[in-house]
């Protein structure tokens, strides 16, 4: 969210972890594959907690469905 209170701007962090969701699903990992990885490195999630197959699962919808 930026300053203003309504505007919604990128977050470096959720990109680079939104990044590397695209690319190991492209590589062909498993959702569960995925949030492994995502828990064995650097990326966090927006609350601090484990990544889970569910969440992933989750961001990988397309926009239309959710």
């Amino acid at each position: 969210m930026a300053v203003d209170g309504v505007h919604m701007e990128d977050d470096p962090a959720e990109q680079a972890a939104l990044s590397e969701i695209r690319r190991l699903r492209r590589d062909g990992t498993s959702l569960r594959g995925i949030a492994a990885h995502l828990n064995d490195g650097e990326y966090g999630t927006r609350r601090g907690t484990a990544w889970r197959l569910e969440s992933v699962a989750r961001i990988m919808k397309p926009a239309t469905n959710r």
